[in-house]
């Protein structure tokens, strides 16, 4: 069943109303985007400045070659990609477990609290999840 465009304006509005959220929520987080895995950017809330379709195509690379590791060392599901630099944290997690699944990122300052912005990115995830389950 395809979606009217005015369908698709309240999805995307969920989507917004739910990173918005993120950003109140989460201390020094920046900016946020959500992607497919296979780096097409879906909706972001950031800063002009930064690229965020290289950011989608890169943390899409990343999720892959998590994904392969994760598979090798047989060791579960990837979940999330933490990358830290002196200056900014930045994190990809999935939303959802399926072949479509989608990417969550996050990209905040070095001074963020990394165990908060994860548990809120995970709750997020399935907060978006839970919209999309829904369309």
């Amino acid at each position: 069943m395809s979606q009217t465009p005015v369908e698709k304006d309240y999805f995307l509005a969920d989507i917004r109303t739910e990173l918005r959220g993120f950003l109140d929520q989460a201390g020094h987080a920046q900016a946020v985007f959500i992607s497919s895995l296979d780096g097409h950017l879906i909706y972001d809330i950031s800063p002009e400045q930064l690229d965020v379709d290289q950011l989608t195509a890169m943390a899409s690379a990343m999720i892959g070659l998590a994904d392969s590791l994760a598979f090798s060392l047989a060791k579960g599901q990837l979940r999330d990609v933490i990358t830290r630099t002196e200056e900014a944290t930045f994190i990809a997690t999935r939303i959802g477990n399926t072949e479509d699944a989608l990417v969550f990122g996050i990209i905040a300052g070095p001074q963020a609290n990394l165990g908060m912005l994860l548990s809120l990115a995970n709750s997020y995830a399935e907060k978006i999840l839970n919209i999309l389950e829904h369309i």
